[in-house]
């Protein structure tokens, strides 16, 4: 429903410095009028106008906050940047197109010591914001208050070192982290000019039928299905590809469509540390810790009988601390983790195995598995001269769960023989399949289950916007709010209902580089 209205721009230089207001009857704007997108939260994803340039006289680069009237008061409803149209000789009429001014924190640095400690994730924002505001980089054009940055209900990882990078890298590494938590953290710069960023709440409007406006029923478009993520995680010693496949509910009904992706494994912890016990066992598996003489030396030389932690420490050097022991022939190690593993990768270091009859072993790596069968894994490690380096081997799925990895020499000596072990890391790690299939959930896509566009009859304001509307069978996510002002008087708001909007999952899945087939193969390749 049109609300009769007035309406006016304010217009800042590129630094935020104000400029002009320019009122409704000297914006040359053409009959199309004008389309203003802003997300639920206010952010102001799209403006597009046709205006006479030469009228109108907005360079680019310059911010614009556009404000209605009701009731004797002006309200913002958008504010932008030029980023189309601009041009002072025009007098035909351009396309205008103004994008969130979310999109400066993707242009600005951190200043080279910013660093932040482990904190709850919206102290590190507020951080972030406080440090690009005093570098004077933005100018006026953001204005920042910390009330607008709530609790996001997660811890950020310490930042050690900014080494400048941009500030919209951190932020969306921050979005990342949340996906991987199951929170939805929106941020952008409402209509006010003031940055926010917050959680999903998941808000709902219903909406009565005598509060509909025009509904257009939308055609749904599905031009790239995805049902299923197949990730690319590494490639083992063999050279080939790890990987893992998450599939959507509609693949698991035979509708496959994979996409592929390929991990930064810098980025995405999809491997997490197992909790579980070290024991020294024999070919049987019977227990002969006390039969074993063993030390743990630390990185400063401390000597002592605990320390299984130096083996699970992430560092696969000797100068990480070491496990010592003088063990009977055909003794192992043994790793039991806390619960049984589908996938998981090993890492293993240490100096070769040193035999009581002056030659040296390797070590091979088995896994037992919940149905009492064991299996080598990969192959045997350093059986040469100096330390084994920096061995991972993989395990794919065995179908059934692992529940012990263990370490034997691969030789032996005579009967009342010994062997001496140096090991400096023996790490086990479960893929984290829970968190690939929350991130897989950004990338699935359907065609939106009848989407629409859908007029209200009454005005909402930007603080009353809502993620999902309800009409007569349950809520729909909005892609969008649209503000629509006509080349006269009037004004409507419309809700936009269907999928997400592309830019949002890809900021949500940012941290995942999407490559095809043969560029996947490349790069696990290229990682050796």
């Amino acid at each position: 429903m049109m609300q009769e209205m007035d309406y006016q721009f304010i217009v800042y230089t590129p630094g935020g410095s104000y400029l002009k207001t320019i009122e409704r009857d000297a914006t040359h704007l053409r009959n199309t009028g004008m389309r203003l997108q802003v997300t639920s939260e206010g952010d102001g994803l799209e403006a597009r106008f046709d205006a006479k340039g030469a009228g109108i006289l907005i360079p680019p680069l310059h911010t614009v906050q556009i404000r209605y009237k009701v009731n004797d008061d002006f309200r913002a409803i958008y504010y932008g940047q030029v980023r189309q149209g601009g041009n002072s000789r025009n007098v035909d009429g351009e396309a205008y197109i103004l994008r969130s001014l979310a999109l400066r924190l993707d242009a600005v640095t951190l200043s080279p010591g910013f660093t932040t400690p482990e904190q709850p994730a919206h102290l590190t924002v507020r951080a972030l914001m406080e440090d690009v505001v005093a570098s004077g980089q933005l100018g006026s054009t953001i204005q920042y208050f910390d009330a607008r940055v709530i609790d996001l209900g997660f811890n950020a990882r310490a930042v050690e070192k900014s080494n400048s990078q941009m500030a919209g890298a951190l932020l969306r590494q921050l979005v990342e982290d949340g996906v991987g938590l199951g929170v939805d953290v929106r941020y952008g710069v409402d209509a006010s000019t003031y940055f926010y960023c917050r959680p999903a709440v998941g808000s709902v409007l219903t909406l009565a039928p005598e509060e509909r406006g025009a509904i257009e029923q939308l055609s749904p478009v599905a031009e790239k299905p995805v049902t299923a993520v197949q990730w690319f995680l590494a490639q083992d010693e063999n050279k080939d590809a790890v990987t893992y496949i998450s599939r959507s509910p509609e693949s698991e009904l035979g509708n496959t469509w994979t996409k592929n992706l390929a991990i930064d494994p810098n980025r995405v912890p999809a491997w997490a540390k197992a909790e579980g016990t070290y024991q020294w066992v024999d070919a049987a598996g019977a227990d002969i810790t006390g039969s074993v003489s063993y030390s743990f030396i630390s990185p400063e030389g401390n000597v002592s009988t605990e320390g299984y932690e130096l083996l699970r420490d992430g560092v696969m050097k000797s100068n990480s601390g070491r496990l010592s022991a003088i063990v009977p022939q055909g003794g192992r190690l043994r790793f039991t983790p806390s619960l049984p593993h589908r996938r998981a990768r090993i890492a293993v270091a240490g100096a070769p195995v040193e035999l009581s009859d002056g030659s040296t072993a390797g070590v091979r790596l088995l896994r037992t598995m919940q149905d009492g069968t064991t299996q080598a894994v990969g192959v045997p490690i350093g059986a040469g001269a100096g330390a084994f380096g920096e061995s991972t081997l993989y395990t794919d799925d065995p179908g059934v769960g692992v529940t012990a990895y263990t370490l034997e020499a691969t030789a032996t000596v005579g009967t009342g023989g010994t062997v001496v072990w140096n090991l400096f890391e023996f790490r086990a790690e479960a893929l984290d399949t829970a968190l690939l299939d929350r991130l897989a959930k950004f990338h699935y896509s359907l065609p939106a289950v009848n989407p629409a566009d859908v007029t209200l009859k009454t005005f909402r304001t930007p603080d009353q916007l809502t993620e999902q509307v309800e009409l007569d069978d349950g809520p729909m996510p909005v892609a969008a709010w649209e503000y629509r002002i006509s080349g006269g008087r009037g004004l409507e708001c419309a809700a936009l209902l269907g999928q997400r909007l592309a830019p949002e999952v890809l900021a949500q899945a940012s941290l995942i580089r999407a490559l095809d087939n043969e560029a996947v193969i490349t790069a696990v390749t290229a990682r050796g």
